[in-house]
């Protein structure tokens, strides 16, 4: 972990060999617990997409949440975060 760059969120820092993001790609992935249960996964930057991670807000849902974040910054996990083309018309 490393000192988040938005206060209520942890943040993990990039894994050596993992995707990076934000515009320089070399900020890690944050994660917020909230009052309501709601776990939020997003990009340590003051302004990112955040995901919701359902979990429970619990010390086992934070092992899920912490492996989900696991995966996401070693790249072994589909990136949340990576643009996708539009489809449709």
């Amino acid at each position: 972990m490393v000192p988040a760059r938005v206060p209520g969120r942890v943040a993990v820092a990039p894994v050596a060999g993992g995707p990076g993001w934000g515009p320089d790609g070399r900020a890690g992935p944050a994660v917020a617990l909230y009052r309501d249960g709601e776990w939020e996964l997003t990009v340590d930057r003051p302004v990112s997409e955040t995901v919701a991670v359902l979990a429970p807000d619990t010390a086992e849902g934070a092992r899920e949440v912490a492996a989900v974040v696991g995966g996401v910054a070693r790249g072994r996990s589909p990136d949340p975060f990576r643009r996708r083309p539009c489809r449709g018309g």
